[in-house]
């Protein structure tokens, strides 16, 4: 009875234990896993043309609803938009990437390029409290989108995430996402950021948004 009570115990313990990035599976989409770990999930734009795509995806605060907390700042590059133009359109007025296309029938699978350490002082996405000691250090994942529906396959987009390190940090992505290619990959992640950044008006959105 006892060693039951023990192995029970061994059990919990272990269970509670688990490394929030080793209970969700890859497959999970970057919107559904905010969702999953804080129970909400929305999107800010903050820039928008034709090729490229700059937001933030956040959750809420749990003991003030209204707030908002920047957990992902993503860059999109789209490459091909062979879809229908209304759900297009959802996709550049805001909507969710994946859900959108889930929602209208297709099918996603992420081909993992590079994963990475990006400088916060260079790069000052997040409102991060003095004291953490991932404040130099923000995760870095960099992936390439591809989507089939019925006969149509194609890459959808580039996707750069730099991640608050509060919701994933480094070691996580590394559990989460096998990465291939990395040498040139790391290259095109850079360009894709630097390029951002020199959008001084993509720069200036970024301070504002942080300043909630």
């Amino acid at each position: 009875m006892h060693l039951n009570k023990l192995i029970l115990s061994l059990i919990f313990i272990i269970t509670l234990n688990i490394n929030y990035a080793d209970t969700i599976p890859s497959s999970i989409l970057n919107s559904e896993r905010i969702q999953m770990k804080f129970g909400s999930y929305g999107l800010d734009i903050l820039y928008s043309d034709h090729d490229t795509r700059v937001s933030y995806l956040y959750s809420f605060d749990s003991s003030n609803h209204k707030k908002k907390i920047y957990q992902t700042f993503a860059i999109v590059k789209f490459l091909e938009s062979k879809i229908d133009q209304e759900t297009q359109k959802r996709i550049d007025n805001g909507a969710s990437i994946g859900a959108t296309l889930k929602e209208n029938g297709w099918s996603i699978s992420k081909i993992n390029l590079d994963i990475a350490r990006i400088n916060s002082d260079e790069y000052p996405l997040f409102k991060t409290p003095e004291s953490s000691e991932s404040l130099h250090s923000l995760a870095a994942h960099f992936y390439k989108l591809k989507i089939k529906k019925e006969d149509k396959f194609f890459d959808y987009a580039e996707i750069l995430e730099i991640h608050n390190p509060g919701y994933l940090n480094y070691n996580e992505l590394i559990k989460i996402f096998p990465v291939t290619n990395r040498d040139e990959s790391h290259k095109r992640l850079k360009s894709i950021l630097e390029g951002v950044f020199t959008e001084r008006n993509v720069l200036f959105l970024v301070k504002e948004s942080n300043k909630q």
